[in-house]
C-alpha cells in the first residue's frame, strides 16, 4: 500500500494498482526506439501481485495507527512477498517472472545496504538472494535467452517502478532520475513538475506520436485519524474511490 497526504485526509494506493499504471508506461514506452517486449510489458503491470494477500488484509503500523505503507511492514513480510510474486508472474510467463525475480533482488539488496536492520534480519535476506538466484537459474534451464536484452528489460523495471511511485507517493517535483545495471546503458530522465499530479519528461520516453501520457491510478481516501487493524479495514470498505490523474507531458 501506497499511503499519500492530501489534506485532511490520506490517499492510499494498492501496490497492484500502482503497478498497473506502470504496465501502462511500459505499453507506450519507446526511448531509443526500442519497445519493450511482451513479457517486459507484463512484468511492469504484475511486478507488485506478489502484494495482493497482503492488500486484503492491511495493517497499521503500530507507533502511528496509520495506514501501513510499503516502506513499513516488515523485512519478513518483504520476503515473503518477493517469493511469492515472481512465481506468480512466471505461471503466466516465465521471462516476466525472471523479470520480477531480478527487481526483487535488487530492492532486497537496497533494503541491505541502506535499512537499519534488527538482529537477526540480514540472515534471513542473503539467504532469499541466494534461494532467487537459483530459482532463476532453474527458469532459464534449457532456453535460449538474450542476456543483453535482459539485462536493459531488468533497468526498464526498475525505472518504471520508480517513475509510477514517485507520482502516486508524492505530489510532482522537479527530480532526475538515474538507473544502472550492469550490461545496460543507463537510463536518466529530467523531470519537471507541472501541477500536484503532472511532470514534464526529458528525453520523451514514449511512443513518438504522444504529445503526452494519461496514466490516472485510483485511490481510496481515508481520515487521517488513528486506526487499529479490524477498524482500517472497515474504513478501506466503505470509503470512496476516486481517481488520481497522473499525466506526463513532453519536456
Amino acid at each position: 500500500m501506497i499511503r499519500r497526504e492530501a489534506g485532511e485526509d490520506w490517499l492510499l494506493i494498492a501496490q497492484p494498482e500502482h503497478a498497473r499504471m506502470a504496465g501502462v508506461l511500459a505499453q507506450a514506452w519507446a526511448l531509443g526506439g526500442e519497445r519493450p517486449s511482451p513479457g517486459a510489458i507484463y512484468a511492469a503491470a504484475h511486478h507488485d501481485d506478489g502484494w495482493q494477500l497482503w492488500e486484503q488484509r492491511p495493517r497499521v503500523e503500530p507507533a502511528s495507527g496509520a495506514p501501513c505503507n510499503f516502506t513499513e511492514i516488515s523485512a519478513a513480510e518483504h520476503l515473503e512477498i518477493w517469493r511469492r510474486g515472481p512465481e506468480l508472474v512466471a505461471a503466466h510467463d516465465s521471462y516476466a517472472g525472471l523479470l520480477v525475480s531480478h527487481h526483487g533482488s535488487f530492492l532486497t539488496e537496497l533494503r541491505l545496504r541502506s535499512v537499519r536492520l534488527r538482529p537477526g534480519e540480514a540472515e534471513p535476506q542473503r539467504a532469499y538472494l541466494e534461494q532467487a538466484a537459483a530459482w532463476r537459474e532453474r527458469v532459464v534451464r534449457g532456453q535460449q535467452l538474450d542476456r543483453e536484452r535482459l539485462a536493459r528489460e531488468v533497468l526498464l523495471l526498475r525505472l518504471l517502478d520508480y517513475l509510477s511511485l514517485l507520482l502516486c507517493w508524492y505530489p510532482a517535483q522537479d527530480r532526475r532520475i538515474e538507473q544502472h545495471e550492469p550490461g545496460a546503458p543507463p537510463l536518466v530522465l529530467e523531470l519537471r513538475a507541472r501541477g500536484p499530479c503532472a511532470v514534464a519528461v526529458d528525453p520523451w520516453p514514449f511512443a513518438p506520436e504522444l504529445a503526452a501520457l494519461e496514466a490516472p491510478v485510483s485511490a481510496r481516501r481515508l481520515p487521517r485519524r488513528r486506526y487499529d487493524d479490524a477498524s482500517l479495514r472497515a474504513a478501506l470498505a466503505s470509503a470512496p474511490v476516486e481517481t488520481i490523474p497522473i499525466r506526463y507531458e513532453r519536456a
